[in-house]
C-alpha cells in the first residue's frame, strides 16, 4: 500500500549523487592518492573561512576524508548553525563517494546496504549527499589553496 506521508527511497538518485561527488572530490583533491591534507581559504561575504580536508584512513579500495570548516562564529551562532563537518567514504574502485557522518553523527547507512534504507533515514542520506555536492562545488568555484597546505618543495 502506498503511504503518501513517508518519503520514498530513490536509490538511483543517491547513486548518481555519490558518483558525482566522487568526481567533485577528485577535482578538488586531485592528488588524493599521494597526499593526506589540504587547506582552502573560502571567502563568504566579508569573512574568510578555512576548509580542511584530511585523509583519516586509507585502505586498498577506499579512503575516509574528513571535510571540516573552521568557523569564527560566536558560541551561540555555532549552536544554532554549526560549521560543516563531514566524514566521506571515497570508494576508489567504484568511483563513488558518500557521506557517512555529518556534524559528528553517524546515522547514515552505507550505500552498499540499500535494502536497509527506509523512510526518513534514506531521505536524509540523499539530502546530506546533495549538501556535500553543493559544498564541494562551492569550494571548487570560490576557494583558493592555502600556502600552508602546499607540500614542501
Amino acid at each position: 500500500m502506498f503511504d503518501a506521508g513517508r518519503p520514498k527511497f530513490d536509490l538511483p538518485a543517491l547513486i548518481s549523487e555519490c558518483d558525482a561527488n566522487y568526481i567533485r572530490i577528485r577535482r578538488l583533491l586531485p592528488d588524493l592518492d599521494s597526499r593526506s591534507d589540504w587547506q582552502f581559504v573560502l571567502p563568504i561575504g566579508d569573512e574568510e573561512f578555512i576548509v580542511n580536508c584530511e585523509v583519516v584512513e586509507r585502505a586498498k579500495y577506499t579512503c575516509l576524508v574528513r571535510i571540516s570548516q573552521q568557523s569564527f562564529f560566536s558560541a551561540d551562532d555555532l549552536r544554532q548553525f554549526g560549521a560543516p563537518n563531514l566524514l566521506v567514504r571515497v570508494y576508489l574502485d567504484t568511483n563513488s563517494a558518500e557521506v557517512i557522518e555529518m556534524q559528528r553523527e553517524r546515522g547514515f547507512l552505507p550505500l552498499a546496504q540499500p535494502h536497509r534504507h527506509t523512510g526518513q533515514a534514506a531521505f536524509e542520506k540523499l539530502h546530506v549527499n546533495r549538501f556535500l555536492g553543493e559544498y564541494l562545488s562551492f569550494c571548487a568555484r570560490h576557494g583558493s589553496v592555502s600556502s600552508e597546505s602546499l607540500p614542501a618543495a
